[in-house]
């Protein structure tokens, strides 16, 4: 089972797009005023926290290995599916290299 488990049978590719990075750049370089007027506290601007934790505009990812249906003999509520193989992902961090906070 395990030297199995190394061989891919499947090949899966991936892409998301994330627009709100760019358009956290895009309005506090073009629209600083703007920007600055969403700051409701020192700490806090909301157009910075809806684009928080989208570092990057785009991915890619490539998955190459097996999936396998599992359960849990005399569990019923216990039924899945398990990836084993290789995984290679990445993106840019954003429009000209830099992250929505740093715009």
């Amino acid at each position: 089972m395990t030297y199995r488990a190394l061989l891919p049978r499947f090949l899966y590719f991936e892409v998301s797009v994330n627009p709100l990075p760019y358009v956290g750049v895009s309005v506090r370089k073009h629209h600083p005023e703007f920007y600055d007027d969403a700051e409701l506290s020192d700490s806090f601007n909301w157009i910075r926290s809806i684009t928080a934790g989208l570092r990057s505009p785009g991915q890619r990812s490539v998955f190459a290995g097996t999936v396998v249906d599992f359960e849990i003999p005399g569990k019923k509520d216990t039924k899945g599916k398990g990836f084993s193989g290789y995984l290679i992902s990445g993106g840019e961090l954003s429009h000209q290299g830099q992250r929505p906070d740093q715009g």
